[in-house]
């Protein structure tokens, strides 16, 4: 089965924000990121119980890695219903996820 990957509003930001950060060194980097964001996600579209659960209070996610190349990049991202799947987080692994997962609703 193959799902639907919306993606939260702060996952765009933490996107748009990383592509820019990893431009400022590499143009080419940067959109390599982007493209592997995209495969990332056409993964957890058809294994959505992929990745290593995390719990945040009474939310559960999963986690998975961008990619072998972006490996320090995770995503976050949780079950709407049976179809759909919602990209929350972005994020680069030495921030503090506990933290920014805490302030999401």
């Amino acid at each position: 089965m193959t799902c639907v990957v919306t993606t939260a509003r702060t996952a765009e930001d933490d996107i748009a924000d990383a592509a820019s950060y990893i431009a400022l060194d590499s143009p080419i980097s940067s959109q390599r990121f982007g493209e592997e964001i995209l495969l990332c996600f056409q993964r957890i579209a058809q294994f959505p119980e992929s990745g290593q659960r995390v719990i945040s209070g009474s939310v559960n996610f999963r986690r998975v890695r961008v990619s072998t190349r972006f490996d320090q990049w995770l995503v976050y991202f949780r079950m709407i219903n049976a179809d759909t799947i919602e990209v929350v987080r972005v994020l680069h692994g030495r921030r503090d996820i506990a933290a920014l997962l805490r302030e999401m609703p």
